[in-house]
C-alpha cells in the first residue's frame, strides 16, 4: 500500500550514490525544501482509480437557497460537476531562449501532441473551447453558506501606517520604518524581474484582471483601481482599514498596471451572515486572477489551521471557473488552506527570512492529517514613494487631503497581492495560461528561487516553520518573472475522470532536447472540488510524479515525489547525462472529479 505521508517527497541523488533499475533513492523533502525523513529503496503499490458517477452541471449554485454548510451543497449534488460534459482537451506550451533576445521562440499545441499551431490559431481555438464549456457552467455561483454563530467578525490588524511624512527617501533600496526595512518596490521588481523582463516587453496585465477582496473599500486616485461591490458601510470604514485595502490594490497597480483591479468589501457580506460571494460570471470582466485577504472570520478559539467552508468555497469556485487564486499566509485563515489556491508567504528582504504564521501546513479537521501551505513567497515589506501624496477623505483627523504618508505596505497580504499582479503580467503576455490555474502553480513551483540555486541567497525561517531539526536554512522560493516566461515546457490535460489516463492510470511522455549539467524542475499541480473535500475530510484526487533518466554511467535514475495530501508534486535535480527522460504521472486516486491537471518542466541555465 502507498505510505501515507502529510509532506511532499522531493527526489533529490546524493553525491556519488546513484539508483539501479533496480533500487530507486528518494530523499524525501517537501516542495519548500525542508528534510523529513530518510533515503528509502522500497517499491512503492499503487491502486487503481475509483471511476466518478456523473450528472447534470451543479444545480445548487444556481439557486437562492442558504446552506448551512459546504458539507450540505455536496448532499444535494455528490457527484454533480457536469464531467460528462466536459470537452476533452489537450495543450501544451515551449518557450526556449531569452525573450526579446535571438534565438527565442515559442510554440503552441492543440489536442495533437505532434503539431504546433500558430499563437493567433491557437487562441482562437481555445476561445471556442472555453464557450462551449461556459454553456454548461455561465450560471456557476459560489453556494451561499451561512457563517456559523461560533464564528466572529476578525478585526484587521493595523499593519499600514497612515502618518504624516515628508522624509521618505526616493531612489534608495530601503526605507527603515516602523516594523522594519521596506524594499522599494523598483528594486523588488528588478529582483523579480518585472521591470526588465515584464514591463519591457509589454507585459503590463492588460486584458488579465484581477478582483481582490478585502475587510473595507479603497480611497480614489489610483491607476486602474475600481470598487467591485460596496455598501453603505463601505465608506464608513476607519482611515487604517482603507489605507490597508487601497494599499494592497494598489501593489497588484504597480506591478500589472493596465489590469483592472476590481476591490470587492467583504464587510459588506458581515450582516447577511454569511461568507462572501465571489463575482459571479468572471469571465464576463476577463477577471483571470483572484487576490484573497486573510479571512474575516475567525473561531472563536482562534484555531484556523484547517480546511474549513471559506476554504471549500474558494476551491470549488477556482475549480468551476478556472481563475488562478491567490491567498495570503496570514493568521486566521481560512483562504490560505484552499488546495486549490496559490498560497504566498513573505519575504523580508533585508534581513532575507520567511516569515509566516506557526499555521502553516494546515489540517483536515476530522481525520488530522496535514498537507503543505504556503507553495510560494513573495516580498512582504514594500515601500512604494510613487504613492507617498495620496489623496484621502479630509475626515480623517490623522491626515488632510493631499497629505503625504509614509506608504509602506506589510504582511503576506502584499506578497500575495505582488504575486496576483505578477500573474497578470504573466497571462497578458503569454495567454496559454488564461484558463489554467494548475499549470500556473506547476510553473510558480519550478521557477521560484531557493537554495539550490548557487547564486540565490538562502532565507532562513522564522518561528516554529520547521518540520525537523535539519531542515537547515532553506526558504520557499520566489518566483522570477524572466524564468517563469523562458525555457519552460508547460502542458494541461483536462477532461471527464476517464480522459487521458491509460487503463494503467498513467499519463507518460518523454522529455527530449536535455542538457546535461543543466538543474531542472518538474513539477504537476491539479484541481479538486472543495465541497467534496470539506465532506470527507480529505483529497479526493491523488496523483504522482516519477521522473526517470540515467546518470554519467548510463544508470537508471528515478525522481519521485508521492505525498498523498497535496495538490501537486515537484521534483529537482541535475541533469547527469543528455539522455531523454521519462515522465510518469500516475493517478493513484480519483474520488469525485474531472481532470484538470497541470504540468511544468523548467530549465534552468
Amino acid at each position: 500500500m502507498k505510505k501515507l505521508t502529510a509532506v511532499l517527497a522531493v527526489g533529490v541523488v546524493a553525491a556519488g550514490a546513484y539508483a539501479s533499475a533496480e533500487n530507486t533513492v528518494t530523499l524525501k523533502r517537501d516542495v519548500l525544501g525542508r528534510a523529513i525523513g530518510a533515503d528509502q529503496k522500497q517499491p512503492v503499490l499503487l491502486k487503481n482509480a475509483t471511476v466518478q458517477k456523473t450528472a447534470e452541471p451543479l444545480a445548487a449554485t444556481s439557486t437562492s437557497k442558504v446552506y448551512s454548510s459546504m458539507k450540505d451543497v455536496y448532499k444535494d449534488n455528490p457527484f454533480n460537476d457536469g464531467s460528462d460534459n466536459i470537452e476533452t482537451v489537450y495543450g501544451a506550451f515551449v518557450s526556449k531562449g531569452m525573450l526579446a533576445r535571438p534565438g527565442y521562440s515559442e510554440q503552441y499545441y492543440l489536442y495533437d501532441k505532434g503539431n504546433a499551431v500558430s499563437k493567433k490559431s491557437y487562441e482562437s481555438d481555445v476561445n471556442s473551447i472555453e464557450q462551449r464549456y461556459r454553456s454548461y457552467y455561465r450560471n456557476y455561483v459560489a453556494p451561499k453558506v451561512a457563517i456559523p454563530s461560533s464564528f466572529t467578525l476578525y478585526p484587521p490588524a493595523p499593519t499600514y501606517s497612515v502618518r504624516a511624512s515628508n522624509t521618505a527617501p526616493y531612489g534608495s533600496e530601503y526605507y527603515g520604518y516602523h516594523y522594519g526595512y521596506y524594499l522599494n518596490i523598483e528594486h523588488a521588481h528588478a529582483n523579480t524581474g518585472v521591470g526588465l523582463y515584464a514591463h519591457n516587453n509589454a507585459a503590463h496585465g492588460y486584458n488579465a484582471n484581477v478582483f481582490a477582496f478585502d475587510k473595507g473599500n479603497t480611497y480614489s486616485g489610483l491607476q486602474n483601481k475600481m470598487n467591485g461591490y460596496t455598501c453603505s458601510k463601505s465608506s464608513s470604514h476607519a482611515a487604517e482599514t482603507r489605507i490597508r485595502t487601497t494599499r494592497r490594490a494598489g501593489t497588484v497597480s504597480h506591478v500589472a498596471p493596465e489590469a483592472l483591479v476590481y476591490v470587492y468589501d467583504e464587510g459588506c457580506y458581515e450582516d447577511q451572515k454569511r461568507f462572501a460571494v465571489l463575482p459571479e460570471n468572471p469571465e464576463n470582466k476577463n477577471l483571470a486572477v483572484g487576490l484573497m485577504n486573510a479571512s474575516a472570520y475567525e473561531y472563536n478559539t482562534g484555531n484556523l489551521n484547517i480546511y474549513g467552508e471559506e476554504s471549500a468555497i474558494l476551491d470549488d469556485y477556482i475549480y468551476y471557473n478556472r481563475v488562478v487564486g491567490v491567498a495570503p499566509m496570514e493568521m486566521a485563515n481560512n483562504n490560505a488552506a484552499a488546495l486549490n489556491a496559490i498560497t504566498v508567504g513573505a519575504i523580508k528582504p533585508k534581513q532575507k527570512k520567511v516569515f509566516y504564521p506557526s499555521i502553516s501546513n494546515p489540517t483536515f479537521s476530522a481525520s488530522g492529517t496535514n498537507f503543505i501551505k504556503p507553495e510560494i513567497s513573495g516580498y512582504g515589506y514594500l515601500y512604494i514613494d510613487q504613492d507617498k501624496t495620496y489623496d484621502i477623505y479630509s475626515g480623517n483627523t490623522n491626515l488632510s487631503v493631499g497629505d503625504p504618508y509614509v506608504p509602506t505596505a506589510y504582511g503576506s497580504e502584499v506578497a500575495a497581492a505582488y504575486t496576483a499582479g505578477l500573474v497578470s503580467d504573466l497571462i497578458s503576455l503569454n495567454s496559454f495560461y488564461r484558463w489554467h490555474p494548475e499549470v500556473v502553480k506547476a510553473l510558480l513551483l519550478t521557477t521560484a528561487t531557493d537554495a539550490s540555486d548557487t547564486n540565490i541567497i538562502k532565507y532562513a525561517y522564522e518561528k516554529d516553520c520547521r518540520v525537523s531539526n535539519d531542515a537547515g536554512d532553506i526558504g520557499m522560493g520566489l518566483p522570477q518573472f524572466d524564468e517563469m516566461i523562458t525555457n519552460n515546457r508547460s502542458r494541461y490535460w483536462m477532461g471527464k475522470n476517464s480522459s487521458h489516463f491509460s487503463n494503467s492510470n498513467t499519463i507518460e511522455f518523454t522529455e527530449s532536447g536535455i542538457t546535461k549539467g543543466r538543474r531542472y524542475r518538474i513539477a504537476i499541480a491539479w484541481l479538486m472540488r472543495g465541497d467534496n473535500m470539506i465532506s470527507r475530510n480529505t483529497v479526493h484526487q491523488d496523483i504522482d510524479l516519477k521522473v526517470i533518466t540515467k546518470d554519467e554511467m548510463g544508470n537508471r535514475v528515478e525522481y519521485k515525489s508521492e505525498s498523498s495530501m497535496n495538490g501537486y508534486e515537484m521534483v529537482d535535480f541535475e541533469a547527469k547525462s543528455s539522455d531523454d527522460i521519462q515522465i510518469v504521472i500516475k493517478r493513484y486516486r480519483n474520488d469525485g472529479g474531472r481532470v484538470l491537471l497541470g504540468y511544468n518542466l523548467h530549465e534552468s541555465w
